[in-house]
């Protein structure tokens, strides 16, 4: 291949790779806000039934994380989705979703380890401030929430792999738009433009 080749096929690659803003900015915040919400308002539900619908009290703080929490995670989640599934096609490590089983897109590609940092990082974020929080208005740790809190840590990881191997494969899938080329021959196709 000569250099202008090489640099032909580097540029389409890179063309073709979804790139998260701003293009996909809307739907991104779109997507994260409608689970934000839909989640928000079963853990609302979950969490503060009594307050909603009896006589205690509304706890106002941990009623805004649950609906801050996964609209922070499930957007943070696309992004680093989207990034890695142009790094993969870029590289030729792409496969076309129709080539690979849902679990094993979850289980690679880096997304577990992920939606785990993600998961810490929120979650740590949300314990610091909820206990903060408690300690000032109560004085002790006896009336923490740890409820919340293990949702705090454990949500995000299901639904930051949850969000990850969806986006993963709905920006793998806009590069192999029904199935006309395969992950090898892609591959093959970027090594040759790399080898030159």
């Amino acid at each position: 291949m000569t250099t202008d080749e090489n640099s032909l096929v580097m540029t389409t690659t890179q063309s073709l790779a979804p790139s998260p803003w701003p293009s996909q900015g809307r739907m991104i915040l779109f997507r994260a806000a409608v689970v934000a919400l839909g989640l928000g308002s079963v853990l609302a539900l979950i969490n503060q039934g009594a307050a909603i619908f009896g006589p205690e009290d509304l706890q106002v703080l941990p009623l805004a994380l649950v609906f801050v929490t996964p609209f922070v995670v499930v957007t943070l989640s696309q992004i680093l989705a989207i990034r890695r599934a142009t790094k993969d096609v870029q590289t030729g490590v792409g496969v076309p979703p129709r080539e690979e089983r849902f679990l094993s897109t979850a289980l690679s590609h880096g997304i577990l380890l992920r939606a785990l940092g993600l998961a810490l990082f929120v979650g740590g974020f949300n314990t610091v401030l909820v206990l903060t929080v408690t300690v000032y208005q109560v004085g002790e740790l006896g009336a923490l929430p740890w409820a919340l809190m293990m949702q705090s840590f454990s949500l995000p990881v299901v639904f930051g792999v949850l969000s990850q191997t969806l986006t993963y494969r709905r920006s793998v899938m806009a590069i192999f738009p029904d199935g006309e080329t395969s992950g090898e021959s892609h591959k093959s196709t970027v090594m040759a433009a790399q080898s030159v």
